[in-house]
């Protein structure tokens, strides 16, 4: 389903074209920029920050809006604490709404967008991959890459492409796998633990974080980093299906 922007926000309104959604998702993301000057003074500080505190990156190309320089492990630090402020979480009970979950963000990826899906093994994260390339249309299995690092399935309406960085040891097999050609790539990417190399994310993704509470149920929790993924969350978050509720805070 698509989305357009209206006094009291973004509704379900149907199939759009892709140019309207991305008009639409600017509108998006001004609302919530305009909100007040403390976000607008935010995003200068992490301006500051990302151009400030930097180093040489090892790889030679992609650099990606770092130019050609990424941001030390400080600085990321800095980076997150100040981003934090638009997060959303919902309680699912079990797989099939943990997949129900990850179908209502479906219809809202386009090219580009990074996800990133931090949470212990058996939490979930792969069940979330397998309701987006649901919704996107993929009609054979998705499994997790744990030994493969990287699954790919293009027959759906948007390419997804699926990381499982657990037994990467040094940020230097990213460039062997192709991390960054493929989050640059013509597809959503989403990234089990990418945490493990915090540097070599984009400065802009959305992080949806798994825990298991004392009943066995999955907390999900989306915080988003940048416009793009800003944007992204709200949108997601405005879809009735998806029953997300605006919580305070960010991660640690």
């Amino acid at each position: 389903a698509g989305w357009s922007a209206s006094r009291s926000g973004v509704r379900d309104d149907g199939a759009l074209s892709g140019s309207h959604r991305d008009r639409e998702c600017e509108v998006a993301a001004r609302s919530v920029d305009a909100r007040s000057t403390a976000g607008r003074a935010r995003d200068v500080l992490l301006a500051c920050a990302s151009r400030c505190l930097t180093r040489p990156m090892r790889r030679a190309g992609n650099a990606g809006i770092f130019g050609k320089s990424a941001p030390r492990p400080f600085a990321w630090r800095i980076i997150r604490a100040m981003a934090n402020g638009l997060t959303y979480v919902r309680k699912t009970t079990s797989p099939e709404a943990t997949k129900q979950l990850a179908g209502t963000l479906a219809p809202y990826l386009r090219a580009g967008d990074v996800i990133v899906l931090s949470g212990d093994l058996g939490a979930g994260k792969t069940q979330f991959v397998q309701g987006v390339a649901a919704a996107l249309g993929v009609r054979g299995p998705v499994t997790s890459p744990t030994f493969n690092i990287l699954l790919s399935y293009l027959e759906g309406s948007l390419p997804l492409h699926h990381f499982d960085l657990y037994r990467l040891d040094d940020a230097d097999e990213l460039e062997d796998i192709g991390f960054y050609d493929t989050l640059d790539a013509d597809g959503a990417s989403f990234v089990e633990w990418g945490e493990r190399f915090p540097d070599a994310l984009p400065y802009g993704y959305l992080e949806v974080r798994i825990t298991v509470d004392a009943e066995g149920n999955r907390v999900v929790r989306a915080h988003a980093f940048g416009d793009r993924a800003r944007c992204l969350l709200t949108v997601w978050a405005k879809d009735s299906k998806s029953r997300l509720v605006k919580c305070a805070g960010g991660f640690a």
